[in-house]
């Protein structure tokens, strides 16, 4: 098991960084647990316009991976369509 931090970051805020870490047993599962991060920050609600990052990192100074999610709402000028 290794020790995984996932820091959040939506839109131009600052990066929230994770202190506590998760064990998980390598970067396949550190992967999915960021997507099902993403996946919730999204079904929290979303601005019309927003981008989420995941950062993940195992306690090196360069990240292991970045996984993010853009999301954009484009009203329609003509509704009759």
């Amino acid at each position: 098991m290794s020790l995984f931090y996932f820091d959040v970051k939506i839109n131009d805020q600052p990066w929230s960084e994770e202190q506590d870490g998760r064990e998980l047993p390598g970067a396949d599962e550190a992967r999915r647990s960021a997507l099902e991060l993403i996946r919730r920050q999204a079904k929290g609600g979303l601005p019309n316009a927003s981008r989420i990052w995941i950062r993940v990192r195992d306690g090196s100074p360069e990240p292991l991976m970045n996984v993010s999610f853009s999301l954009a709402v484009e009203d329609s000028e003509d509704e009759s369509h």
